[in-house]
Protein backbone atom coordinates (compact mmCIF):
# COMPACT_ATOMS: atom_id res chain seq x y z
CA UNK A 1 0.00 0.00 0.00
CA UNK A 2 1.21 3.46 -0.84
CA UNK A 3 0.03 6.85 -2.04
CA UNK A 4 -0.51 7.09 -5.78
CA UNK A 5 1.99 9.04 -7.88
CA UNK A 6 1.66 10.78 -11.22
CA UNK A 7 3.52 7.86 -12.78
CA UNK A 8 0.57 5.63 -11.77
CA UNK A 9 -1.95 7.54 -13.90
CA UNK A 10 -2.18 5.03 -16.76
CA UNK A 11 -2.72 2.13 -14.37
CA UNK A 12 -5.29 4.17 -12.41
CA UNK A 13 -7.17 4.98 -15.62
CA UNK A 14 -7.21 1.28 -16.55
CA UNK A 15 -8.48 0.32 -13.09
CA UNK A 16 -11.09 3.07 -13.26
CA UNK A 17 -12.40 1.41 -16.43
CA UNK A 18 -13.19 -1.64 -14.25
CA UNK A 19 -15.30 0.53 -11.93
CA UNK A 20 -16.94 2.36 -14.82
CA UNK A 21 -17.83 -0.86 -16.63
CA UNK A 22 -19.33 -2.39 -13.50
CA UNK A 23 -21.39 0.72 -12.80
CA UNK A 24 -22.58 0.90 -16.41
CA UNK A 25 -23.60 -2.78 -16.28
CA UNK A 26 -25.47 -2.41 -12.99
CA UNK A 27 -26.98 1.02 -13.64
CA UNK A 28 -26.95 1.70 -17.41
CA UNK A 29 -29.27 4.70 -17.10
CA UNK A 30 -26.86 6.35 -14.65
CA UNK A 31 -23.43 5.64 -16.20
CA UNK A 32 -21.67 5.82 -19.53
CA UNK A 33 -20.13 2.58 -20.75
CA UNK A 34 -16.72 4.24 -20.92
CA UNK A 35 -15.45 7.42 -19.32
CA UNK A 36 -13.27 9.78 -21.33
CA UNK A 37 -9.63 8.75 -20.67
CA UNK A 38 -8.32 12.31 -20.82
CA UNK A 39 -11.02 13.47 -18.43
CA UNK A 40 -10.24 10.67 -15.97
CA UNK A 41 -6.52 11.49 -16.23
CA UNK A 42 -7.23 15.15 -15.50
CA UNK A 43 -9.50 14.29 -12.56
CA UNK A 44 -6.98 11.91 -11.00
CA UNK A 45 -4.09 14.32 -11.62
CA UNK A 46 -6.00 17.07 -9.82
CA UNK A 47 -6.91 14.71 -6.98
CA UNK A 48 -3.26 13.73 -6.49
CA UNK A 49 -2.48 17.42 -5.94
CA UNK A 50 -5.48 18.19 -3.72
CA UNK A 51 -4.87 18.10 0.02
CA UNK A 52 -6.21 16.46 2.12
CA UNK A 53 -7.72 14.05 -0.44
CA UNK A 54 -5.86 10.87 -1.37
CA UNK A 55 -5.62 8.04 -3.84
CA UNK A 56 -3.96 4.99 -2.34
CA UNK A 57 -2.79 2.05 -4.42
CA UNK A 58 -2.14 -1.64 -3.87
CA UNK A 59 0.71 -3.43 -5.61
CA UNK A 60 1.39 -7.12 -6.00
CA UNK A 61 4.80 -8.09 -7.36
CA UNK A 62 5.36 -4.52 -8.54
CA UNK A 63 2.09 -4.31 -10.49
CA UNK A 64 -0.60 -1.85 -9.47
CA UNK A 65 -3.71 -3.98 -8.81
CA UNK A 66 -6.09 -1.63 -7.01
CA UNK A 67 -6.85 1.81 -5.70
CA UNK A 68 -9.08 3.62 -3.25
CA UNK A 69 -10.00 7.29 -3.75
CA UNK A 70 -10.73 9.31 -0.59
CA UNK A 71 -12.14 12.80 -0.37
CA UNK A 72 -12.12 14.61 2.95
CA UNK A 73 -15.42 16.47 3.18
CA UNK A 74 -16.06 19.32 5.58
CA UNK A 75 -19.72 19.91 6.36
CA UNK A 76 -20.45 23.25 8.04
CA UNK A 77 -22.85 23.62 10.92
CA UNK A 78 -26.46 24.29 9.98
CA UNK A 79 -29.54 25.14 11.97
CA UNK A 80 -30.11 21.40 12.30
CA UNK A 81 -26.67 19.81 12.65
CA UNK A 82 -23.19 20.45 14.04
CA UNK A 83 -20.16 20.75 11.75
CA UNK A 84 -18.91 17.39 10.52
CA UNK A 85 -15.79 16.06 8.81
CA UNK A 86 -15.78 12.76 7.00
CA UNK A 87 -13.71 10.80 4.55
CA UNK A 88 -15.82 9.82 1.56
CA UNK A 89 -14.71 6.79 -0.45
CA UNK A 90 -15.47 7.60 -4.08
CA UNK A 91 -14.03 4.41 -5.58
CA UNK A 92 -12.52 1.13 -4.54
CA UNK A 93 -11.22 -0.80 -7.53
CA UNK A 94 -9.31 -4.06 -7.64
CA UNK A 95 -8.23 -5.76 -10.85
CA UNK A 96 -10.25 -8.94 -11.43
CA UNK A 97 -7.14 -11.12 -11.36
CA UNK A 98 -6.20 -9.77 -7.92
CA UNK A 99 -9.55 -10.19 -6.23
CA UNK A 100 -9.91 -12.43 -3.18
CA UNK A 101 -6.21 -11.92 -2.38
CA UNK A 102 -6.82 -9.29 0.30
CA UNK A 103 -6.01 -6.18 -1.78
CA UNK A 104 -9.45 -4.62 -1.24
CA UNK A 105 -9.32 -5.14 2.52
CA UNK A 106 -5.76 -3.83 2.65
CA UNK A 107 -6.80 -0.74 0.69
CA UNK A 108 -9.67 -0.09 3.07
CA UNK A 109 -7.37 -0.46 6.11
CA UNK A 110 -4.93 1.96 4.46
CA UNK A 111 -7.81 4.37 3.80
CA UNK A 112 -8.81 4.18 7.46
CA UNK A 113 -5.23 4.88 8.56
CA UNK A 114 -4.92 7.76 6.11
CA UNK A 115 -8.21 9.21 7.35
CA UNK A 116 -7.12 8.98 10.98
CA UNK A 117 -3.80 10.64 10.10
CA UNK A 118 -5.79 13.55 8.66
CA UNK A 119 -7.81 13.85 11.87
CA UNK A 120 -10.93 12.28 10.34
CA UNK A 121 -12.90 9.88 12.52
CA UNK A 122 -15.70 8.88 10.15
CA UNK A 123 -15.59 7.18 6.74
CA UNK A 124 -18.61 6.90 4.48
CA UNK A 125 -19.32 5.44 1.09
CA UNK A 126 -22.24 4.38 -1.01
CA UNK A 127 -22.88 1.28 -3.05
CA UNK A 128 -25.58 0.68 -5.62
CA UNK A 129 -28.46 -1.46 -4.39
CA UNK A 130 -27.83 -3.81 -7.33
CA UNK A 131 -24.17 -4.32 -6.36
CA UNK A 132 -24.65 -7.04 -3.77
CA UNK A 133 -20.99 -8.06 -3.88
CA UNK A 134 -19.89 -4.56 -2.85
CA UNK A 135 -22.50 -4.41 -0.11
CA UNK A 136 -21.30 -7.72 1.36
CA UNK A 137 -17.66 -6.65 1.11
CA UNK A 138 -18.21 -3.29 2.79
CA UNK A 139 -20.34 -4.80 5.55
CA UNK A 140 -17.54 -7.32 6.19
CA UNK A 141 -15.21 -4.29 6.46
CA UNK A 142 -17.42 -2.88 9.24
CA UNK A 143 -19.57 -0.42 7.30
CA UNK A 144 -23.23 -0.24 8.24
CA UNK A 145 -26.14 1.53 6.56
CA UNK A 146 -26.86 4.97 8.04
CA UNK A 147 -28.84 6.70 5.29
CA UNK A 148 -30.93 5.16 2.56
CA UNK A 149 -31.55 7.07 -0.66
CA UNK A 150 -34.76 6.17 -2.45
CA UNK A 151 -35.66 6.84 -6.06
CA UNK A 152 -38.85 7.16 -8.03
CA UNK A 153 -38.81 7.48 -11.81
CA UNK A 154 -41.28 10.07 -13.04
CA UNK A 155 -42.71 9.25 -16.43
Amino acid sequence: MRSAKTSDLEALIDLNAVVQSLHATLEPAQFLTQADRDGVAALFSATLEKEPDAILVAEIDGALVGYVWLEVQERPATLFSPPRTRAYVHHLAVHEGARRLGAGSALMRAAESESRARGVRRMVLDAWATNEGAQHFFQAEGFVPFNIVLEKALE
